[in-house]
């Protein structure tokens, strides 16, 4: 039917308006659209989903005619593909009609073993006419979607007897030849009275006793049939009622499954975040028993595992980054680690990275895989509900956003003009802390380090790219409370921040306040 090749899988649904034009007749019973029709129809240009974003042109419909019975068609068509004669395209298509309501399936497939499937549902417009739009779709897998906005067009070539385009013709031709009947001329002679001259005059003769008869039988012939087609009618029309009505009756229950379905869900997620709070005060109290016999918990560390290819994740929608990333075992799972950063230099320190940054890094890595699909899909709604789960997801993690000795690298170091410090810090994640020296939207969280800091002195002895182990406060996971800058205050998003540090460009900044730092040999 449509001239295009490489399909594998295919559906469309057609939505025909539903009408009445001058002169429809109002019975419809199973041989009411009998007789032959012509087809045709055009497909616009689909729209590849995929990550090339290519086009498909547009595709048409090769007119042909095919032939109602008793409301019922069938025909199989095939023909070459344009572009790849070799390949054969195969179409069998099977129609019904109920009353005015057509539905056409259609089974496809090709001769080098694709197949696909159609199905139309609509409405005829009037007794020679059956048109209507919908929309194509085909893929492959999950690979691409092919979305497409079609029109076709069915017109009555040679209308049955039985049907309503026929009956209308031979009613038209019945009136026509009463119409040629009362129009012939007959003469006959007019006697005036007694005395008078005799004259003949032209007078319009009545229509002949027999042939006047014989229309009026044909009429009530035609009335009776009448008749018998709205009942036909009716019946067809309570069938369709009692269908509607049962399609109801299965959308209700299919609205109560998901809401039942939205219910396991919303418990399953609140599972997970009581669980992720046993978690965070597990590893609290680990970390607690570990300072107390001040012997550090040497795990040994996994080997570096490179990710396939289509297994990196998108540094924004459609691109790839330059390399592959690199991963980093740890004792809570395994951690990705941003561009910037080699596993060989984080590898000989995993075991000194605490249980809550551990945590800490695995929430940031759901959060970018997360948020990557959000922007493929382009779904505002689920992008917005990330960006709030993260924040409530660190506020559990974090009391009041507190954090201490978390392993962390120099990225950047500034003095500023009141002469404190600016400071910008790489975890082993797709995420910075440091200080707001830039002050955006005139917020009053600055988070830089004061001279009289007891850890002041320490800065001068450290250079970018060197290991320290701090404790602070991250703000933008504190809970907002009555006279605190607003969190949305407390976080950059790549590229905003005006540190220009390279993973500045291409990680969040959360605008942290440190109040610990010691260097790490």
């Amino acid at each position: 039917m449509f001239r295009a090749a490489g399909w594998v899988a295919a559906t469309m649904i057609a939505a025909f308006p539903i009408g009445k034009a001058a002169g429809q007749a109002t019975a419809s019973p199973a041989t009411a659209y009998d007789g032959e029709w012509r087809m045709t129809g055009q497909c616009s240009a689909g729209i590849v989903v995929e990550r090339s974003g290519s086009r498909l042109p547009a595709l048409s419909v090769s007119p042909f005619n095919v032939t109602i019975n008793n409301g019922r068609f069938e025909i199989v068509r095939e023909s070459p593909i344009s572009d790849n004669p070799a390949v054969t395209i195969r179409n069998v298509y099977k129609g019904n009609l109920r009353g005015q309501a057509l539905t056409i399936e259609v089974a496809g497939s090709t001769s080098n073993g694709a197949a696909w499937d159609y199905l139309y549902n609509g409405n005829a417009s009037n007794n020679t006419l059956i048109s209507g739009s919908g929309v194509f779709r085909s893929g492959r897998g999950s690979e691409y979607t092919t979305r497409r906005n079609c029109q076709f067009t069915l017109t009555s070539v040679n209308p049955a007897p039985v049907s309503l385009a026929g009956i209308d013709r031979q009613r038209e031709l019945d009136a026509q030849r009463t119409r040629q009947a009362q129009n012939q001329p007959s003469q006959t002679p007019v006697q005036g009275r007694t005395g008078e001259r005799a004259s003949r005059e032209t007078q319009p003769s009545a229509t002949p006793p027999t042939q006047g008869a014989a229309g009026d039988q044909r009429l009530q012939q035609l009335a009776a049939q009448r008749a018998i087609e709205e009942q036909r009618l009716r019946e067809v029309v309570a069938a369709r009622e009692a269908e509607e009505q049962r399609l109801q009756s299965l959308v209700a229950q299919r609205a109560a499954e998901e809401q039942r379905r939205h219910e396991v869900v919303a418990a399953r997620e609140g599972e997970e975040r009581r669980l992720q709070v046993l978690v965070s005060q597990r590893a609290a109290e680990e970390q607690r028993q570990r300072d107390m016999a001040s012997q550090p918990d040497r795990r040994q560390s996994a080997q570096i595992q490179q990710p396939e290819p289509n297994q990196v994740p998108a540094r924004a929608a459609g691109q790839t980054t330059a390399r592959q990333v690199e991963r980093l075992e740890s004792a809570a799972g395994e951690i990705i680690l941003p561009i910037n950063e080699r596993a060989e230099n984080w590898r000989p320190r995993a075991a000194a990275i605490p249980i809550q940054q551990q945590q800490f890094c695995r929430i940031i890595d759901r959060f970018n895989d997360d948020i990557t699909l959000a922007r493929l899909v382009r779904n505002d709604v689920r992008r917005n509900n990330l960006y709030r789960e993260r924040q409530a997801d660190l506020s559990i993690l974090m009391r009041n956003g507190n954090f201490e000795n978390w392993l962390v690298r120099i990225a950047d170091v500034t003095r500023e003009s009141d002469g404190s410090i600016a400071i910008l810090l790489q975890p082993p994640c797709r995420v910075m802390l440091g200080s707001d020296a830039c002050q955006r939207n005139g917020s009053e969280i600055k988070a830089t380090i004061k001279p009289d800091a007891p850890f002041f002195p320490e800065l001068g002895r450290v250079s970018n790219g060197d290991f320290v182990a701090v404790s602070g406060t991250v703000l933008f996971a504190q809970q907002e409370q009555r006279g605190q800058a607003a969190t949305q205050n407390a976080v950059y998003q790549p590229g905003t921040h005006c540190s220009g540090s390279a993973g500045a460009q291409t990680q969040d900044i959360f605008v942290t306040q440190i109040r610990g730092l010691v260097p790490q040999r």
